[in-house]
């Protein structure tokens, strides 16, 4: 079986959200209709294993997460259904409908329905929450002040209320049967910015009173102080004990309970959600318009130079975050990274797309696409090299 396995990322634009979720589920639609191997022949299967986001690109691949791991709990929200403005027993035909009238007659063929389907339920929620739900009212509507809050323009409170009802909201009953297009490992990953840097460097920095404060000064002043970080969620669809995984990744399993991997979360918990929703809201908390977004940061996910304070036994602490955008907006290297530990251990000859979504490229600039990032770069180059051969016999 010939697989395409798909990585996504996508850089923040703020209001450009929209733009940008709408323009990766249609971008899937299509691989899905119509991707072809360098041979010309259409793939057996697509798998999205990966996703990585920057500002408001991270809330984005969020909501398409959650959709995408079982979109049928979606379909029957009243929102889902005021903006269908249909009843609850035609919600699939006229989801079917709306697909006919945009793609062939064959895009609902059963090995397409599903995946379809799941990926119209994304777009329409992406619609829903940023078109419909979030204006300028919400944004900058005044909330009650408290001293003991973190400052910000806007009013932070609107997207709270917005990730309770569309994220948080019965993750208890998520169903993964009705998983679609989610490879059986995916990671999603988040840039975010620490307003407190982790040192990098060999030196480190030594804390015992012993040390001499200039000794002090001097190895700080050596080291590199690093605001950019990254957050990156496994999620695990199948049994993976015996396979390997990275200890830095925040691990989430579809189990409920009896959890065999250390550190794991349980996808049926609202906790976990929540640790998901808080990421990408700090991920998208453009300094000044937003308050900095507080984060416990667990021990298991820094390697042990960047943990500090190193001479304290605690396993986690709380970091103030910022938009990932600030030194991070485009983390298409990050996509790269995930597609080859995904690639790593298998022994499939499947091809890998790295598909990057940039909502504002420059008329001026001339954007060369590297060969890695086109399948259909070989079909082309054939085609030519036919054509020229015909032309010479």
């Amino acid at each position: 079986m010939k697989k395409l396995r798909v990585c996504l990322s996508m850089g923040g634009g703020v209001s450009l959200g929209a733009f940008s979720g709408a323009a990766l589920t249609e971008a899937l639609k299509l691989l899905v209709l119509y991707g072809r191997d360098r041979m010309g022949n259409p793939y057996d299967k697509i798998e999205l294993d990966g996703m990585s986001g920057a500002s408001a690109g991270s809330v984005s691949l969020a909501i398409m997460m959650r959709c995408l791991i079982d979109y049928k709990s979606v379909i029957n929200k009243s929102y889902f259904l005021e903006f269908l403005e249909v009843e609850e027993n035609v919600v699939i035909t006229t989801l079917e409908k709306r697909i006919e009238k945009l793609y062939t007659s064959n895009a609902l063929e059963d090995k397409n329905r599903e995946i379809m389907l799941a990926l119209e339920v994304t777009q329409i929620m992406q619609e829903i929450i940023w078109v419909r739900s979030i204006d300028t009212d919400q944004l900058f509507k005044e909330s009650e002040f408290d001293p003991m809050q973190p400052f910000g323009l806007l009013n932070r409170a609107a997207i709270l209320n917005l990730v309770r009802k569309f994220i948080l909201e019965d993750v208890d009953k998520i169903d993964i049967n009705n998983r679609q297009l989610l490879g059986d490992r995916t990671l999603m990953a988040f840039s975010m910015a620490n307003m407190s840097p982790m040192a990098y460097g060999e030196k480190g920095s030594n804390l015992d009173e012993k040390i001499p404060e200039l000794v002090k000064t001097f190895q700080t002043a050596t080291n590199i102080s690093n605001h950019n970080e990254l957050r990156v969620f496994n999620f695990l669809f199948s049994d993976f004990r015996e396979s390997r995984t990275d200890t830095r990744y925040l691990t989430i399993v579809s189990q409920k309970d009896a959890i065999t991997i250390n550190n794991a979360l349980s996808l049926y918990l609202n906790e976990t959600w929540a640790i998901i929703a808080a990421s990408a809201i700090a991920s998208g908390a453009f300094p000044i318009g937003f308050a900095p977004v507080v984060l416990e940061r667990y021990k298991h996910e820094y390697s042990k130079k960047e943990w500090n304070p190193k001479n304290l036994t605690i396993d986690r602490l709380n970091y103030a975050y910022i938009d990932g955008g600030t030194f991070n907006n485009e983390p298409i290297k990050e996509a790269f990274k995930m597609g080859h530990y995904n690639d790593f251990e298998t022994d499939e000859s499947n091809d890998r797309l790295v598909l990057f979504v940039d909502p504002a490229v420059p008329d001026a600039v001339s954007v060369q696409q590297l060969k890695s990032l086109d399948p259909l770069s070989d079909i082309k180059h054939n085609e030519r090299k036919d054509a020229l051969c015909n032309h010479f016999k």
